[in-house]
Parts: structure tokens; sequence; C-alpha cells
């Protein structure tokens, strides 16, 4: 079971090509999706063209934190907006595939 988590951060960056991008490091679970929901609700007139999240500094992520994502790609999705995932370990990769949450963004 586990029990101790690395606390999330997330940020914001605009690109040079108008591309946002959320940087996220910690662990995405349920104590923790709130703060990425409202980090990107937040943000979402900001975000243009492309949305880019760098999951590099995630090492945990649970169902809560594959279900805060999947509604997030979809409600981006909605808007118009790409969406790519890069620097996601094969865990996070294994753990959206299998949520079939991979459909809603490419890697990046």
């Amino acid at each position: 079971m586990y029990t101790s988590h690395k606390q999330l951060t997330i940020e914001i960056n605009t690109e040079v090509d108008g591309a946002t991008k959320f940087i996220v490091t910690g662990d995405v679970v349920f104590f923790s999706v709130a703060r990425l929901q409202h980090a990107i609700t937040k943000n979402l007139e900001r975000i243009h063209g492309t949305c880019w999240f760098d999951l590099e500094g995630v090492e945990y992520i649970d169902s809560a934190g594959i279900g805060a994502f999947f509604n997030i790609f979809m409600a981006l999705q909605k808007r118009g907006i790409a969406t790519k995932v890069s620097n996601a370990n094969s865990l996070t990769r294994t753990a959206f595939r299998m949520a079939r949450a991979d459909i809603f963004f490419t890697y990046g």
C-alpha cells in the first residue's frame, strides 16, 4: 500500500511557439488532484494552440491522478486544444494506456 507521497507542484510556462507548458512534479494522487485540476482550470483561457504536460518529475500516479488527467485531456480536446505529454515514466505511460487516456494526447 502506498502511504507516503511527494508534494505536487505545477509550474506554468508559455513557450516561444505559443504552447502552454505545465511542468508537473511530485506524485499525482487522490490527495493532490484538486491542485492539478485547479491549475488547469484557472489557466484555461491562457491556453491556445497546444497544451504540453512535462511529467519528468512525476514518480507516482494513482487511479485518481489518471482520472484527473483523463478529464483534463477531454476538456482540452473539446476546446480544440492539442495536448502533448513528455517525459512520462514507463509506469505512467502504462497507466495512461490502460485507462485509454492516451487517445487524447501525443507523446512529444
